[in-house]
């Protein structure tokens, strides 16, 4: 596939903007055919709110009144349940940070007695080599 070259895009373009453009002489008339096709109320007359689209109207009242029931038939006592949750996760935490203390106490621990015990090999065999 060749792209055109930056001349001949330059020419193109002079081109397109040294002739106007004009729109297709049947699409006035489609459009004006279209316009006579719509029929408005007679003057005088309002438009009720239900006409045109009462199939999606019906489906808003209906989620509407579905929603009011249950706002009004749900119970409401989720109060002193937030509060309790609270409590025991404040209790949880407390409890998981005092494993975590215990743990790393004991890791600590383990890691110096290891650290010691490597130590005192390495310094019999210091004990071995360098005899003075």
């Amino acid at each position: 596939m060749r792209y055109p070259t930056d001349e001949e895009l330059s020419s193109l373009i002079e081109n397109l903007e040294a002739e106007p453009l004009f729109a297709p002489p049947h699409l006035k008339g489609n459009i004006m055919a279209e316009i006579d096709k719509i029929t408005l109320p007679a003057s005088g007359k309002r438009l009720r709110w239900w006409q045109g689209n009462s199939a999606y109207n019906m489906k808003v009242i209906a989620g509407m009144a579905a929603a009011l029931i249950l706002i009004f038939t749900l119970p409401l006592d989720v109060g002193p349940r937030i509060g309790m949750e609270e409590t025991s996760f404040a209790a949880e935490q407390a409890e998981t940070e005092s494993e975590i203390e215990k743990f790393f106490r004991i890791s600590t621990t383990a890691i110096n007695e290891t650290n010691r015990i490597i130590l005192d090999k390495l310094n019999i065999f210091d004990g071995l080599f360098n005899r003075n």
